[in-house]
């Protein structure tokens, strides 16, 4: 099976090109299907391989009709990070649904069927994946609808795990009103765990409260540390899970943590509260060093957390989604794009913000291929 794939080069010399280019998927194995990619969305992550580390404002049009493309150049300072893709073409997009139109014979019982699954080249045409990393989807949920059933519902279902392992039974969330964060938020409701949501605009507040969310804080206005002391005191949420990844944000929760843990002290000890704060970084939303001003306190924990989950986890938390897609598990999209129209500067730029309410789907089939 023949089709466009997208790719993503970044070149020692500091410049870069993401382009899309019809490549051969080959024969399935016997336990692999060819599935037609109907719906990819681009999720934050994506946007690592997508644009690396690259200067936007050097976006511009490039390649042919028949290989469309577009160049720019890398950030300076941020060459070197990336040294491990240099002259490599990247194959891009994490989850996807579609149609399995090939199989081998180990999976031929998919063949027809529409499945979300998960890899790292959704930006495509066709793709060939293991049956194992594809998930059925109900006759009645379409591929658009499907396209983003994996990612954010496995990580927000992955959250409520970690928090009771953890042994933690309230937490908090940053970036809130993102699109895994209206996800989380309706979660908690659903299961009634006390969440703290963190976000930076007054609007995203009133989107979160619209959906129900009883703790919201907005962390560029003046009362903010208010907000936030009132909120943990009343949760008692030590658990964080962080989304922007760096600035003072995650020493301001430590902090507040830190704070309304001492109210509740009955002794005093030198090295600050006993209570474990914790906060796990997700995302990287904000390019700067993470800022932790501590005083006293020794009881503090901030590390990295990536999806922590088995194959039979996921499958089983995975069982939870496809009935509520429509409500709880809901995506929406703020504009549909064909490969080729990803690959315009302006698509480019939009992505790039991660703008609420402005989530992206690749449509690679748009344009009737």
């Amino acid at each position: 099976m023949r089709g466009k794939k997208l790719f993503s080069l970044v070149q020692e010399n500091g410049t870069f090109e993401l382009y899309a280019e019809d490549v051969e998927t080959g024969p399935p194995g016997p336990n692999e299907v060819i599935i037609r990619i109907d719906a990819s969305p681009i999720n934050p992550a994506d946007l690592l391989t997508l644009i690396p580390a690259v200067d936007l404002d050097t976006l511009e049009a490039a390649g042919t009709e028949d290989r469309p493309a577009v160049k720019a150049l890398i950030l300076g300072g941020r060459l070197a990070e990336l040294a491990g893709r240099f002259g490599t073409p990247t194959e891009t997009g994490t989850e996807g649904a579609g149609l399995v139109v090939d199989a081998g014979q180990d999976a031929a019982h998919l063949i027809g069927k529409t499945v979300a699954c998960m890899g790292r080249a959704m930006y495509a045409e066709y793709i060939r994946l293991p049956a194992s990393a594809c998930f059925v989807l109900p006759d009645d949920i379409p591929a658009v609808q499907g396209a983003s059933s994996i990612v954010n519902p496995l990580t927000a279902l992955a959250m409520i795990d970690t928090m009771r392992s953890d042994g933690h039974s309230a937490l908090l969330h940053t970036a809130a009103a993102s699109s895994l964060g209206q996800m989380l938020n309706r979660v908690c409701i659903d299961q009634d765990i006390p969440l703290v949501n963190v976000v930076r605009r007054q609007e995203q507040a009133d989107l979160l409260r619209s959906q129900g969310a009883r703790y919201v804080c907005v962390s560029t206005e003046d009362g903010f540390r208010d907000q936030l002391l009132d909120a943990l005191d009343e949760t008692q949420a030590t658990l964080a899970f962080d989304a922007i990844g760096g600035g003072p944000l995650i020493g301001q929760l430590l902090e507040a943590m830190e704070s309304v843990a001492l109210r509740r002290a009955t002794q005093y000890s030198r090295y600050g509260s006993l209570i474990r704060k914790t906060v796990y970084v997700y995302g990287a939303l904000e390019d700067q060093p993470i800022q932790y001003q501590r005083k006293s306190d020794l009881s503090w924990t901030v590390s990295g957390w990536l999806l922590p989950l088995s194959r039979q986890r996921m499958a089983e938390l995975w069982a939870q989604v496809p009935q509520q897609l429509t409500t709880t598990f809901l995506t929406k999209y703020g504009a549909d794009l064909s490969l080729e129209e990803l690959l315009m500067p302006a698509n480019l730029e939009r992505c790039a913000q991660n703008a609420t309410g402005q989530k992206f789907l690749v449509s690679p089939h748009k344009l009737g291929r």
